[in-house]
C-alpha cells in the first residue's frame, strides 16, 4: 500500500488532503492489498488514472468509524466504505473475504485503527 500511496504522490500533505483526512481519522479500518499481483494489477491499470480515480481507489479500501477485528468479521458482514460503497464480508471454510477478495492476515494495528491484508 506504501508502494501505491508514494505512486500517486498521496503522500505529499499539500496535495492530496482526502489521504491526510483518513490517515488523521480514529477508528479506521483498512482492507489493503498487499501482494505482488495487486501491485502488479494496479501498476496496470492506474497507468491512465485521473486524480479523481486515484482517490476513489484509495477511499474504496478504508472503512471509516469502525475498528472491525477479525472477530467482528462475520459471515454477511456489510460495511460502508469511504467512498460510499458496500463491502460484504463472507466466510468460506474457515478463510475470510470481503467482495472476493481473500483475507490473508489480519488486526494489524496502526495508529489509528486496524489493517487488514487483502490478496486483491
Amino acid at each position: 500500500m506504501v508502494s501505491i500511496l508514494t505512486r500517486g504522490g498521496y503522500l505529499e500533505r499539500a496535495t492530496n488532503a482526502y489521504v491526510h483526512e483518513i490517515l488523521d481519522a480514529t477508528d479506521v479500518t483498512y482492507f489493503i492489498p498487499n501482494t505482488a499481483a495487486a501491485l502488479s494489477n494496479f501498476t496496470a491499470v492506474s497507468t491512465n488514472w485521473k486524480e479523481d480515480d486515484f482517490k476513489q481507489g484509495f477511499q474504496y479500501h478504508v472503512i471509516p468509524k469502525y475498528v472491525g477485528y477479525s472477530d467482528n468479521l462475520m459471515n454477511n458482514t456489510v460495511l460502508t466504505t469511504y467512498q460510499g460503497m458496500n463491502l460484504t464480508v463472507y466466510t468460506n471454510g474457515g478463510d475470510t473475504y470481503v467482495n472476493g477478495a481473500k483475507v490473508i492476515a489480519t488486526n494489524l494495528f496502526v495508529a489509528n485503527g486496524v489493517v487488514h491484508v487483502i490478496d486483491q
